[in-house]
C-alpha cells in the first residue's frame, strides 16, 4: 500500500508530465500539485527522473492488479473455445471501465501517449512490464478462441485492434461526446460501449473460427 504522501506526488506527476512534458515540469510545481514538501520527491523517488519511472509503475500496477486475475498465463491453455471468449468479452469490458470511465483514465493516458511519443525511460519500462506480456496472453487467450495462431502477426494485430477500439472513447473523447451528444461518459455510457464492443468480438471471432488453418467449421 502507498504512503499518502508518495502517491500524491505520483498522481501529481502523471498529469503534469502528461500535460507539460518532462522537461516542462518542476519538482516544485509536482510538491504544489500534491501539497507536499519538495523534499518529498528526493526522499521517495531520489530525483525527477525517478519520480517518472515511478509513475510508469504505477499505472502498470494499477493495470496489472485488474487485467492479471482475466489473463492468468497458467490457465489458458485449458480454456475451451467458449470459456475463451467470455474471457476476451470481460477483458473488454474491464479496459472500458479502466481506460473509457475511471476518472483517472484521462490522466493515465496524457501521461502514456507523450510518454510513449519520446519513447522514454517510463515507456519502456510499462511496455516491458505490463503491455507485452499482456499482449502476449491475450493473443493466447484469442487463439484459444479461434483456433489460429497465438504467434501469427495476424493475431496480434486482431488484439491491437480490439484494444484500439476502447482507447478511441478516450483520446477521442471530445468527438464522441459532441457527435452523439452526450455529456460525459460514465457508468451507463461505458455500458454501451462495452456492448458495442462485445458483438465486434463476437462476430470477429465467428470469421476466425470459419477461417481456421486447418479448415474446420463452426
Amino acid at each position: 500500500m502507498l504512503l499518502p504522501t508518495r502517491e500524491n506526488l505520483i498522481l501529481a506527476a502523471i498529469d503534469l508530465f502528461g500535460r507539460n512534458g518532462f522537461d516542462g515540469t518542476s519538482t516544485r510545481a509536482i510538491a504544489a500539485r500534491a501539497g507536499a514538501n519538495i523534499a518529498g520527491i528526493a526522499y521517495h523517488f531520489g530525483s525527477k527522473a525517478g519520480l517518472r519511472l515511478a509513475c510508469a509503475d504505477y499505472i502498470a500496477e494499477l493495470a496489472g492488479q485488474r487485467l492479471v486475475p482475466l489473463l492468468p498465463d497458467a490457465e489458458i491453455s485449458a480454456l475451451t473455445p467458449e470459456q475463451a471468449e467470455a474471457r476476451l468479452g470481460a477483458v473488454l469490458d474491464l479496459l472500458v471501465g479502466f481506460i473509457v470511465a475511471d476518472p483517472r483514465g484521462e490522466r493515465f493516458a496524457r501521461f502514456m501517449i507523450r510518454e510513449q511519443m519520446d519513447l522514454s525511460p517510463a515507456f519502456e519500462r510499462v511496455f516491458t512490464a505490463f503491455i507485452a506480456p499482456m499482449h502476449r496472453r491475450a493473443c493466447r487467450l484469442w487463439a484459444a478462441a479461434t483456433g489460429q495462431d497465438a504467434d501469427s502477426e495476424m493475431t496480434a494485430l486482431r488484439v491491437f485492434s480490439f484494444v484500439g477500439q476502447i482507447v478511441y472513447f478516450r483520446v477521442g473523447r471530445q468527438v464522441v461526446l459532441r457527435r452523439l451528444g452526450w455529456e460525459t461518459i460514465g457508468m451507463e455510457e461505458a455500458v454501451r460501449i462495452a456492448a458495442v464492443a462485445r458483438r465486434n468480438l463476437v462476430a470477429a471471432i465467428a470469421a476466425e473460427r470459419r477461417d481456421r488453418p486447418d479448415g474446420a467449421r463452426s
